[in-house]
């Protein structure tokens, strides 16, 4: 290299680019960045050194690159030029914004799984392409992955190939890669190196971002040695949360004989495609896949680091890609009584295909979401979800081939397929599409737009109309009124399908960018509409403003979004209400977020109602199959998966849905799954210590949220393992990690778990410190529920019981609305049955009567019921349980009466022999707690799952009732003297049952089968 380089690689680039700066690079090149004045675009300039290409062709280099420049795919940094200037070598590249992976572990160390498994994804994905097309890249390492907008870019492809091939390959840059990324074979320059060389440097990178480190350092002597005559160190061993199957697939990536390594760069994929969504793709079964990941791979139907906590996902939780681009309205004349071309009912648009140009390539993605909004709803017309479709398109090639299009058209049971390319022409783009009507050659259109890149909507209404033209066979096609019903901004349009990424793995800022993306767009009614779902979502109240806004532009949506709008504010009650979002999934069975509609109020709230938690699954397996990649749905399958599955399927559900999030959602995912495989095989649960890095992720995370007051102190979110729960929760408190707020809604979590425990006392004075807090209404309250609860439980002397509700009453009464007032009154009256107050109860149950919801009048009656129960117990559960069908069959529940409500129904039924109807009313507890109420109601679920074992054992269920007795006997290990024979009954009782139906029970987790 010579001073004048810059001088002549400018001379050499020509008048098209200007030479800006240089960016740095290695010993054995220089990289420059130019701007392409034609394209308005900057390019990146890598000029090889004269040492590491002397006696090369310069000809022959430039000719391979040409051929190596037709390797276009998303996580490809393609080459666009090469030439020569002052004697060296060199070649173009798109410029990438970001950083390199090279940058991000020096700055964070070492990556969580769930990065790490990402990447590599796209890494491998990225090598099975070029393999297949005969290119090795030979020098994969972090500094040749470039991180943009959170993907893996591979850079230099191919050119170690360009090199050979134009009678080089002598020097050690590029003859032999870089030492600390090398396979044994390539460092003794075998003439039989391979395509496996690649994936032993994949495994190296792997290694690196579990660990922090190479396998190898030192001297590049030492590290060639080590890779060569040295077992790699074992990644669980300096690592134990990665999970076996992964390690093990890094162990197979480092092995020193290319044969042993997995067989090409495609079932290295496949294999860590299984071992992450739990399902061994095309490709078959990876060999040495050990057998926990096999048992993850078959145990779920086909699978932030946010401010969020996931079991308490309150809305329907699946996103589709909305809509974007401008979209046509149906006419209300020839338009809904056309017909269109056989085949162009159902129409899927496949991703378009960026043509050398790859910086075209996130275009063809929005195009997709733009055309399929526009042809939706178009008189008969319909297209497939776009969410759907980018997902299941992720891995194909681009361009796509029409034979990998009409494979997927039909598994998306598409009637027609459209394909297409973007080409860039100075500084416009040509975009060209074709509609195949599917199972054929048949052409049902053609059509060309060419427009700004940037311009979006004129692509999308130009492509549209064309093809509307050509399908339409009797009648007039819908004319494209253009009334800004999703947005012309391209960069409204790109903050929305950012917010629709991070929703997908729960990450936090999706509602940043909603909020952006309608901001730059006031018209936008899509972000409106997800900005609205996201809130509910992270149990946020709601903001009147944009829902406002949303409402004035809903008629501007798409038919599906307009019914999800009208369905979402639906009020009936809740079977009602899921009955609804089933008929709307029928008739949509491929637009997830009606699937999803019906799903999640079973699995939160489902076992309240009536409906067992397992109605919820044929669902979501059937959302999983169209949004495998989802981070909510894999966890509501987790949720489902611990109440009618074994220990080891949840844990196996749960460790799925962790390698699709990060933060805090992975840890508390990993750790339930943790938890349950320890209970599964009898192995230790995992250390205590591992609170504190949840307390860690919690302070960094916390924002004050309802959301995460509430699941501060309750790590599992459900009744498993309770004492370890408490002993996290103790540790959380003993470390000081959080403070404020955070610290106080710690003590809610503490206070429920002391109490499924039995440890009444303990827990109302640790719930006292969340009294005059600052902290939501119904965890202030907790103290007075938790006292009443157990003084009618008898387990809390009646009268220290009456202090701790009339201290809250007098605290709260006043400050008191909706829910919180009537339970606060609720409780009053409970306390009142208690003592035998009649004039405190039935003054409760009067201001209940006054309040202006059915809540009110319904907890009124669960108070007259329980005050009946003193004299006529029969009577009493026949009034109660009138009280729990008609909430059932109406809504308005309030958890905390139905709690006690339904033990009086449940022992009433057993003792007139009717034990099978029992369970319809036990089995609340199943729901997924999203509330503090609900997990407040759940101190009395402990004596709940006594009854519902009891039931189980007098009907001859013995499978179920040994589940619920070990559960009962495993938590309420702290009961207070009223309730020690009953766990002593329970005790003797299972003692029985194991013995006598030893080597056939199968022990489940709840909801007895």
């Amino acid at each position: 290299m010579t001073d004048t380089l810059q001088d002549s690689l400018q001379q050499a680039l020509g008048t098209g680019f200007r030479l800006d700066r240089e960016l740095g690079g290695g010993g054995m090149s220089r990289v420059f960045v130019a701007h392409d004045l034609s394209l308005g675009r900057d390019v990146v300039v890598k000029v090889l050194s004269a040492e590491s290409t002397s006696g090369l062709s310069g000809d022959r280099f430039r000719r391979e690159i040409q051929v190596i420049a037709q390797l276009q795919h998303p996580h490809i940094v393609s080459i666009l030029s090469a030439g020569s200037a002052d004697g060296a070598l060199y070649y173009t590249m798109p410029f990438v914004k970001g950083e390199t992976l090279r940058e991000r572990l020096q700055r964070d160390g070492r990556l969580p799984i769930a990065d790490t498994v990402k990447l590599l994804r796209e890494l491998l994905d990225a090598l099975a392409f070029a393999h297949a097309h005969d290119v090795v890249h030979r020098d994969i390492k972090p500094e040749n992955v470039l991180i943009e907008a959170g993907h893996a870019l591979v850079a230099d492809f191919g050119i170690a190939k360009a090199l050979r091939e134009s009678g080089g390959m002598t020097s050690a840059g590029f003859a032999i890669g870089t030492p600390a990324y090398m396979a044994p074979e390539q460092a003794t320059a075998d003439p039989t190196t391979n395509h496996r060389a690649d994936l032993y440097a994949v495994g190296v990178v792997a290694y690196e971002l579990l660990v922090g480190s190479p396998p190898f350092t030192g001297s590049a002597q030492q590290m060639i040695t080590g890779h060569i005559t040295t077992p790699a160190p074992s990644v669980k061993a300096l690592r134990s949360d990665v999970p076996d199957a992964l390690a093990d697939l890094v162990a197979r990536a480092l092995e020193k004989e290319p044969s042993a390594r997995p067989v090409s760069a495609a079932a290295m994929l496949a294999e860590l495609e299984s071992i992450l969504i739990g399902s061994f793709a095309a490709g078959g079964t990876a060999a040495g896949t050990r057998a926990s990941a096999s048992r993850r791979a078959t145990s779920v139907s086909s699978a932030p680091a946010g401010r969020r906590w996931w079991p308490i996902a309150a809305a329907v939780g699946v996103l589709a890609v909305l809509g974007a681009g401008s979209v046509f309205r149906r006419s209300s004349g020839d338009a809904t009584t056309s017909v269109v071309a056989d085949g162009a009912e159902l129409i899927a648009v496949m991703p378009l295909g960026a043509v050398s140009d790859t910086s075209l390539a996130r275009l063809g993605q929005d195009l997709v979401v733009t055309l399929s909004a526009n042809f939706d709803g178009v008189g008969s017309l319909r297209s497939v979800d776009a969410a759907t479709l980018l997902m299941k398109a992720r891995k194909l090639p681009s361009p796509m081939p029409i034979a990998d299009a009409q494979q997927l058209g039909r598994a998306l049971s598409a009637g027609s397929v459209m394909t297409g390319t973007l080409v860039g022409e100075g500084d416009r783009v040509r975009a060209s599409v074709v509609l195949y009507k599917v199972g054929s050659d048949s052409v049902l259109a053609k059509a060309t737009a060419v427009a700004a890149p940037q311009d979006i909507a004129a692509l999308t209404d130009s492509l549209t109309w064309s093809v509307l033209r050509q399908v339409w066979r009797r009648g007039t096609a819908p004319s494209p009124v253009l009334t800004g019903l999703t947005t012309a901004s391209f960069d409204a349009l790109r903050a929305f399908l950012d917010g629709e990424r991070k929703f997908q793995r729960l990450e936090p800022g999706a509602q940043a960018d909603y909020r952006r993306a309608f901001e730059l767009d006031p018209n936008f009614a899509q972000a409106y509409l997800r900005y609205e779902y996201v809130s509910n979502w992270n149990l946020e109240p709601r903001d009147s403003a944009v829902y406002a806004r949303l409402l004035t532009l809903v008629d501007r949506l798409p038919e599906r979004e307009r019914l999800w709008v009208e369905q979402w504010d639906n009020v009936a009650s809740l079977p009602k209400r899921v009955a609804e979002w089933k008929a709307l999934a029928a008739r949509y069975p491929d637009y997830p977020p009606f699937l999803m509609g019906a799903a999640d109020p079973i699995v939160h709230f489902g076992p309240i109602y009536g409906i067992p938690v397992g109605e919820a699954l044929p669902i979501l397996e059937r959302l999983d199959a169209l949004v495998p990649d989802h981070a909510d749905t894999k966890m509501h399958l987790a949720a489902v998966r611990d109440v009618i599955g074994t220990r080891a399927e949840s844990a196996d559900a749960h460790h799925v849905a962790a390698a699709l999030t990060s933060g805090v959602f992975a840890k508390l995912l990993d750790l339930k799954g943790d938890v349950n495989d320890a209970i599964a095989t009898g192995a230790p649960m995992p250390p205590p210590d591992r609170a504190l890095d949840l307390a860690r992720a919690m302070a960094d995370e916390w924002d004050g949220s309802y959301m995460m007051s509430v699941g501060a102190g309750f790590p599992l979110m459900s009744l498993v393992a309770v004492p370890y729960q408490q002993e996290l929760v103790a540790r959380m408190q003993d470390a000081s990690i959080l403070t404020g707020d955070a610290r106080t809604a710690l003590a809610f979590g503490a206070s429920t778990l002391l109490a499924a425990r039995g440890e009444w006392d303990a827990a109302i004075g640790m719930a006292t410190q969340l009294e005059g807090s600052l902290v939501a209404a119904d965890l202030r309250i907790s103290s007075a529920r938790l006292a009443v609860m157990g003084a009618w439980l008898e387990a809390v002397v009646p009268a220290a019981a009456d202090r701790v509700v009339r201290r809250v009453r007098a605290a709260e009464a006043a400050r008191l609305t909706g829910q919180d007032r009537i339970e606060l009154l609720w409780i009053d009256g409970v306390m009142g049955v208690v003592l035998g107050d009649s004039l405190r109860a039935f003054t409760a149950v009067d201001s209940l009567l006054r309040e202006p919801t059915p809540r009110g009048p319904r907890s009124a009656r669960s108070v007259a019921g329980l005050w009946l129960n003193r004299r006529d117990p029969a009577a009493a559960a026949d009034s109660l349980r009138a009280v729990s069908e008609s909430m059932m069959r109406e809504g308005y529940s309030l958890v905390s009466a139905e709690a006690l409500g339904r033990l009086v129904v449940a022992r009433a039924l057993r003792a007139r022999g009717e034990d099978a109807a029992v369970e319809r009313y036990l089995m609340w507890p199943d729901a997924l707690v999203n509330s503090a109420r609900q997990i407040g109601a759940f101190v009395g679920a402990s004596i709940t799952e006594y009854e519902r074992a009891s039931a189980f054992d007098a009907a001859g269920n013995v499978e179920a009732a040994v589940t619920h007795y070990r559960q009962f006997v495993d938590n309420y290990d702290r009961p207070p003297a009223a309730h020690r024979a009953m766990v002593e009954t329970a005790k003797a009782r299972l003692r029985v049952l194991e013995e006598t139906d030893a080597g056939r029970t199968r022990v489940v987790p709840r909801g007895g089968k």
